[in-house]
Formats: structure tokens, C-alpha cells, sequence
């Protein structure tokens, strides 16, 4: 082994080597973090694949609509009938959700539709219908100038509250100080207005002719 007399003609090497120590310990740096204890190098595979598909529920989620059973796809018929009567559609006005979202009260259909006045005591009346129409798989949607807060034992998932400010569509169909019950169908017609409950197998009948599909 040779010491040269002169340290500094070794400057170049020194250098050198610690140039290749620092692309070592780089390139090592690199190799942990693409490199799982676990999972070896096909950690960054499998997280790219949960990004992706966390990428793709977001959009479905943002981009998919709400689901609501519906029949979107039936043209609002144009009865001769006038609206607010029982064989037109129901009047022109908006509603509202809990939200304050504000939507037309004709896109509600198919439904059964219970107009609550703010003192009704209709519990057990509302319940029987909100239960027949879960059973029928239309939507039930209870309004009133407020938000209602009636509660129903039948609960099901498929009753909604509205809320229409103005005023208008509870003395439209004479809902002042009763419950009324509207019957509506998937072209937003108005087939049946109700002040008592009819006899199960009527009621049956009658909303199961709201969606024809469904007879």
C-alpha cells in the first residue's frame, strides 16, 4: 500500500467516493418507500388500485342521482280538467324539503300524497296510509305550510315531508282543519282525493293503479 507525501493529489477520489455513497444511500431512500415490509414492491400497486377506486366511488357518487321510485320517464299529461281537482294535476307551486331545497310539487309522482293542516290530530289515520302505500312501493310525501312534524308508526322509508310556504295548496283541495289524502299518478294526474281511510282491498286497488306496471 502506497501513502503519498502529498494528501490532497487523493481529492479526486475522496470525492468521488463520497459522491457514490450519496447516490447509495438515495437510491436506498427511494427503495424503502416503494418497497412494504409486508407486501414487497407490490405495496405501491395495491395503493394505486384503492386510489382508483376511491376516484371512481367519488364520482359515482357526485355525478349518480338519488334514486326515488319515480316513473321519471312519463310525460306530465295536459288534462282538460282543471289544476287543484281531482282528475288534473295538482296545482303549480313549489315545495320545499328539510334542507330548503325548493322543488315543483308536480315532479312528486307517483305518490300518495297527504295534506296535514297544522293542527290535525291524524296520527293513526296518516299511519294506515303511509303504511299501505310502502306496501304498494310508492313514495308518500306529507305536506303542510310547515315543515310537518306528524309522526307515523309505520315509519317506513319511503315517507318524505314537504313543506309549501304560500299557503295555497292545503285550501286548494278544502285541507284546512282535516286531513286530505291525494292520490297521484305517474303521468301527475290526480286519480282520488281521500278524507277517511277506504276499505283495505279498495285502497290497495287504488294506488296500485297509480304505476300500471305494478298491478
Amino acid at each position: 500500500m502506497l501513502v503519498p507525501d502529498d494528501l490532497r493529489c487523493l481529492d479526486a477520489d475522496v470525492r468521488a467516493y463520497h459522491r457514490e455513497q450519496r447516490v447509495a444511500m438515495r437510491r436506498a431512500r427511494i427503495r424503502g418507500l416503494i418497497r412494504h415490509e409486508r407486501f414487497g414492491y407490490a405495496f405501491p400497486t395495491i395503493v394505486g388500485v384503492l386510489v382508483l377506486a376511491a376516484i371512481y366511488s367519488f364520482a359515482m357518487l357526485l355525478f349518480t342521482a338519488p334514486t326515488r321510485p319515480t316513473d321519471h320517464g312519463v310525460t306530465l299529461a295536459r288534462p282538460t280538467v282543471a289544476a287543484g281537482q281531482v282528475g288534473g294535476l295538482l296545482p303549480d307551486l313549489d315545495v320545499r324539503d328539510s334542507s330548503g331545497a325548493r322543488e315543483p310539487l308536480r315532479v312528486l309522482r307517483p305518490a300518495t300524497v297527504l295534506l296535514l293542516p297544522v293542527h290535525c290530530r291524524c296520527s293513526a289515520t296518516a299511519a294506515r296510509f303511509t303504511s299501505a302505500s310502502s306496501r304498494a312501493r310508492l313514495q308518500t310525501f306529507l305536506i303542510g305550510t310547515s315543515l310537518p312534524a306528524l309522526s307515523t308508526d309505520g315509519g317506513p322509508s319511503t315517507v318524505d315531508v314537504r313543506s309549501e310556504p304560500t299557503g295555497q295548496l292545503l285550501p286548494a283541495y278544502d285541507a284546512v282543519d282535516h286531513l286530505v289524502v291525494l292520490l297521484v299518478r305517474s303521468d301527475g294526474v290526480v286519480t282520488t282525493e281521500l278524507r277517511s281511510v277506504p276499505a283495505p282491498d279498495q285502497l290497495a286497488r287504488d294506488l296500485a293503479a297509480l304505476r300500471p306496471q305494478l298491478r
